[in-house]
């Protein structure tokens, strides 16, 4: 880990390969139905593992739960692949607009102004993240960094937007504080990914390619901090620039 990050405990959800003679590592991956209070709310695509900090990840990415404390009851069935969750209050089936800024924004979250991010830190954050991702075929990643609490995860699975959800699922789970939180994330930034760390107070979202517009947009009505990096040292600030300071 960067020297800048010292002292930093990383925790790291990897996804498990299947492996064959011949034939390039493959990541494995399944497609798990979630019914939440007896009611079906979403199919979800994603790697079998971890897959309990995928659904925390999710709930409260949409706003469903507040805390880990809003689940009751989280059962996974894993010869039907199903999952059946118990949450305190109603929840609506999960729609995913990926486009559709209004939709999304009318059910997000604005994150709170004050948190800086100085330059250097920014610099050793996306090291780190970059020296972790490298050799996961088929993979994609999502790094939340912790400043208050010291804490890297690092989550891989099939796509973004669940490596996010099971990054985020874990740090609830460790009582990790969000809102002094830095998001790294492999691709480019979509509208559902940004209201999704948006809606547990994430401030900073780095992403490695230019985002669609939608994922701009989001960022600019829920108060996220949207940076693209190309190489160390090239970054971009899109939204929000007096967040990174130095």
């Amino acid at each position: 880990m960067n020297s800048l990050l010292e002292g930093f405990r990383l925790v790291e959800l990897k996804a498990s390969y299947y492996v064959s003679e011949g034939l390039p590592p493959m990541p494995y991956d399944s497609s798990f139905k979630v019914n939440v209070n007896g009611v079906f709310y979403t199919d979800l695509a994603a790697s079998p593992d971890y897959i309990e900090d995928s659904i925390v990840g999710l709930l409260a990415g949409n706003n469903a739960i507040k805390s880990k404390g809003d689940i009751i009851s989280l059962n996974i069935d894993r010869e039907s692949n199903t999952i059946d969750v118990k949450i305190a209050g109603e929840v609506a089936p999960r729609r995913l607009f990926i486009d559709d800024c209004i939709a999304l924004a009318s059910r997000g979250s604005k994150v709170k102004p004050g948190f800086k991010l100085e330059r250097e830190i920014l610099d050793a954050l996306v090291e780190d993240f970059e020296s972790r991702g490298r050799g996961f075929q088929g993979l994609q990643a999502t790094g939340l960094y912790s400043k208050d609490d010291k804490v890297a995860i690092i989550a891989f699975d099939v796509s973004r937007y669940v490596s996010t959800c099971k990054a985020i699922g874990r740090a609830l789970r460790e009582d990790l504080n969000l809102k002094s939180s830095i998001a790294i994330a492999t691709g480019r930034a979509t509208g559902d990914l940004v209201a999704l760390l948006a809606n547990v107070g994430v401030p900073v979202v780095i992403v490695s390619k230019g985002p669609v517009y939608s994922g701009f947009a989001m960022a600019a009505l829920l108060g996220v901090t949207l940076i693209i990096y190309r190489r160390l040292g090239e970054f971009t600030v899109l939204t929000y620039p007096e967040r990174v300071v130095g």
